[in-house]
């Protein structure tokens, strides 16, 4: 009988795959371990693209040569570069230049004391020169729009006016609507629209007023008098009133603060008027404006 032979053969074909073997085919080995790493970035979040960029932003450094810094993309001399002087991104003024990481006037980079500007490469007074020194006088308070015109006390200096400024008001030179007022003051009949006015210096705007001044009553005719009534305006526009009841006679005194929003001269001067508005009745008395009140600007 031939049943042995056929047993070996059949042990030989079983033989050919090991149960216990844990080898992995190759073809097999190569997709589980792209699987793994696909798996890996996930779990890691890692954005390729940031990495990328970092990577890049790297070799654009290295890519500048020494003594130079890559700003926005450009290799740059900070110690020396206009656009980045010192830092990237920090460019100096027209007209100026950077000189070891500064920027400055002239090629030397010289520092342009106060009141001067860099104009052509050379230190150059933008204000005006008073006693020998080159001032600002837009904001210099000792020289406050010229030299010598002086603020006074801690009152600070802006766009060539003081901000606090006093000054007398009425003049003798101030209009009324009847004429000057005069040495010894102007009467006027108590009607709308009377009025005492004078253009006064003035550079900085004025947001505050302060005014002191002195009137006379002389409305004790026979008619009715009542509650007498002014506007007060700069440049045209009223930023307050003053009042007092009519009849009684005598000297006033006014002294009144208003605030208003700013009002801006014009032509380096500013308009105060004082303006009637009520009237007492046909030729029912007057009133008198004294000269050498004040009003006190505040900007």
């Amino acid at each position: 009988m031939r049943f042995p032979s056929l047993v070996l053969c059949t042990f030989a074909l079983v033989g050919c795959s090991d149960p216990d073997r844990t080898t992995a085919p190759a073809g097999d080995a190569t997709a589980e371990t792209a699987d793994a790493s696909a798996d890996s970035a996930k779990d890691t979040g890692t954005d390729t693209g940031a990495v990328d960029s970092a990577k890049d932003a790297v070799s654009e450094a290295e890519a500048c040569p020494i003594f130079t810094t890559s700003c926005s993309g450009k290799c740059v001399e900070l110690a020396t570069d206009e656009e980045n002087c010192g830092a990237c991104g920090k460019a100096c003024a027209t007209g100026e230049t950077c000189a070891a990481s500064s920027c400055g006037c002239g090629a030397l980079g010289t520092k342009c004391k106060d009141g001067e500007a860099c104009v052509g490469g050379a230190c150059t007074c933008k204000g005006a020169v008073c006693g020998g020194t080159c001032v600002d006088t837009a904001t210099d308070p000792a020289n406050c729009g010229g030299c010598g015109r002086v603020c006074g006390g801690t009152v600070a200096c802006i766009a060539g006016g003081c901000a606090t400024t006093t000054v007398p008001f009425p003049n003798t030179t101030s209009t009324t609507s009847g004429g000057t007022l005069g040495a010894g003051g102007g009467g006027t009949y108590f009607t709308t629209g009377s009025f005492v006015e004078e253009r006064l210096a003035r550079v900085a705007p004025v947001s505050k007023l302060d005014l002191a001044i002195k009137m006379s009553d002389a409305t004790g005719s026979g008619c009715a008098v009542g509650t007498l009534v002014w506007a007060v305006k700069l440049n045209g526009t009223t930023v307050g009133t003053y009042s007092w009841v009519g009849g009684a006679g005598g000297d006033k005194t006014i002294k009144q603060t208003y605030t208003f929003t700013s009002i801006t001269p014009v032509a380096g001067q500013i308009t105060v008027r004082l303006e009637a508005t009520t009237t007492v009745c046909s030729g029912g008395g007057a009133w008198n404006w004294y000269p050498g009140g004040t009003v006190t600007f505040i900007n």
